[in-house]
């Protein structure tokens, strides 16, 4: 169990793999959601092929979403989403500064167990602090977790008690073994 006040977790029990990723190592993932930026690093198609071919060969189904969509013209946007989905990909255009399409994204992701994985820069605890503090939802909204069992949720070893209790209002269980997974894939070496 996790101890939120002491901010420590105990395994208690270890379960039977459903799954295995080898990069990022990570086990009993239901999704992958794919993040990478359009710029600031800039968008590289051999990179973007590399994580596709690794992820797709877990059989695990695959989100792909494209950061920072805010920092380039629609047209720019378009034409990396058009690239994407000549390759078989239906990718999302996101901006965790601004929030557009993170409602969208989060509708993807519900309920399942998703690992977040892509290069450095590309926006990772950015779009999970994002979609932590509500920023696909509207204003009223605001600040409540987002339903989602995510294993790479980076920060949530931070999570105080009025969070926990809104996690567990929204039936959202969280696994102390993910806490091991918190660090970002970066399969860019």
């Amino acid at each position: 169990g996790i101890d939120w006040a002491e901010g420590r977790g105990v395994v208690e029990s270890v379960q039977q793999r459903s799954s295995e990723l080898a990069d990022p190592a990570v086990a009993n993932a239901e999704h992958v959601l794919l993040l990478f930026g359009l710029t600031q690093p800039p968008f590289e198609p051999a990179q973007v092929s590399r994580f596709l071919v690794s992820i797709s060969a877990s059989g695990l189904p695959v989100t792909l979403a494209l950061n920072k969509c805010d920092l380039l013209s629609q047209s720019e946007v378009q034409a990396r989403l058009d690239q994407v989905s000549s390759w078989g990909y239906n990718a999302v255009a996101v901006s965790c500064e601004t929030g557009q399409g993170l409602g969208i994204l989060a509708q993807q992701l519900a309920s399942f167990t998703t690992v977040v994985a892509g290069p450095s820069g590309a926006g990772k605890s950015s779009l999970i602090n994002a979609l932590r503090l509500g920023r696909h939802k509207p204003d009223a909204e605001r600040g409540l977790l987002v339903g989602l069992d995510v294993a790479a949720a980076a920060g949530l070893q931070h999570t105080d008690q009025q969070q926990q209790q809104q996690l567990e209002d929204l039936g959202i269980q969280l696994h102390p073994a993910a806490e091991c997974s918190m660090q970002e894939s970066d399969q860019s070496r």
